[in-house]
Formats: structure tokens, sequence, C-alpha cells
């Protein structure tokens, strides 16, 4: 999600001799925050919200990113894709308000303003506008 912690993984085999890393990730990659209780609030904490798979794959030493497909996913589950909240994979999110405040979120983001840790912190994402 954030990236932070596969780095020390990766920069610790590199050190114990690995020649190659490459980085399979069992979920597909995560590009928005989520507003119904996962601890994931703002664009700028996650890696992919910012990055390509390549990008992600240099910032933290792999050779190789590679994450799980939507569709693969989806597959997966047993359920239809309309069940499932896809939100912070797609961008598209289930409900009107969660839709406005990721746009606004993504506004600020995109301009380079300040992201506090946390959604109440920024009251005019519930205001008008």
């Amino acid at each position: 999600m954030r990236g932070d912690t596969t780095k020390v993984t990766i920069e610790k085999l590199r050190r114990m001799g690995a020649k190659k890393v490459y980085l399979f990730v069992t979920f597909p990659r995560i590009i928005g925050p989520c507003f119904y209780g996962i601890d994931m609030a703002t664009y700028g904490q996650l890696i992919g919200a910012k990055h390509t798979p390549e990008e992600i794959a240099k910032i933290i030493g792999a050779d190789a990113v590679c994450y799980q497909s939507i569709d693969g996913l989806v597959k997966a589950t047993g359920f239809r894709k309309d069940e499932l909240c896809l939100g912070c994979l797609t961008g598209k999110y289930p409900t009107p308000l969660a839709q406005k405040i990721a746009d606004k979120m993504k506004k600020r983001f995109l301009e380079g303003r300040e992201e506090p840790e946390r959604l109440y912190e920024i009251p005019e994402l519930f205001g008008e506008g």
C-alpha cells in the first residue's frame, strides 16, 4: 500500500545476495483511499496513487512489480463486479458522497496541497462545491 516495508525487505534480500527481486502482489494496485473503514485515508499515503508499477519497482528496489488484475480479484471472490466496492482500485466509489469526497481529495492531491492524516481534518470536503 505505502511501499515502505517492502523497500526494507527488498534491501535485505539484495544484501543477502539476491540478484533479481520480483514482487508479485496478490491484490490490484490501490490508487485511492477507502472511506468505508480501512485505514487508507489519503492519496498521498498510497504509492499506487502516485506511481506506475514500473516506477514503484524503481522506488522499492525491485526488478519488477506485478499486481493481481481487478478482473482476477473479482473472479477469485465469486461475486459479480457490481456486488463489490472497488473504489480504492478504480476511483469509482459506490455512493455519491464518497465519490464527491474522492474527487475533491484527488484534486487537492494533484494540486500538491497538503494532506492531513484524516478526512475530518479537511472540512471543505464535506461542504458544497
